[in-house]
């Protein structure tokens, strides 16, 4: 294999840790969502056209997420695609876009989200170490009752 490619088994991991992130969130599960990260990632929320809340480690993140509406109600966050390239023996980057729906004051938001990711492997694992997270577009739907119709 040369330098500059991942194995298929490294690549597997990377997207791995990927959908543990989403499920983490949706979850609500601090274990899952630092596994995720080093202990010393930056991670660049841009919550506005020019505004961004820049996060250093575990802790600033999940003070961060507990205060945040994907921490405080029903969420479902969705992998839409991916790509994965190897910068280094250890470290990669991947971009992905997925889909978010975060229940908000009685309405359903639906956004389109993009994550720029600089990836290193520690020991056996491969964690964030930088994350950009975008908002590509978004909008709002009416929450309806989570049941079947005429059941």
């Amino acid at each position: 294999m040369q330098q500059n490619q991942l194995s298929l088994s490294d690549e597997a991991q990377i997207r791995w840790m990927l959908e543990r992130y989403y499920f983490a969130i949706d979850a609500k599960d601090e274990a899952i969502m630092c596994s995720c990260f080093a202990k010393d990632a930056l991670i660049v929320y841009h919550t506005g056209e020019k505004h961004e809340v820049r996060l250093n480690g575990h802790a600033e993140l999940m003070k961060y997420l507990h205060s945040g509406i994907a921490w405080n109600g029903p969420s479902i966050h969705a992998l839409s695609n991916s790509v994965v390239k190897v910068t280094g023996a250890n470290t990669a980057k991947a971009s992905a876009y997925a889909i978010a729906h975060l229940v908000v004051e009685g309405k359903v938001l639906v956004r389109g989200l993009r994550y720029d990711d600089s990836i290193v492997r520690q020991g056996e694992s491969w964690v964030i170490k930088h994350r950009d997270h975008r908002s590509v577009w978004q909008y709002e739907a009416q929450n309806l009752p989570s049941h079947l119709p005429g059941r």
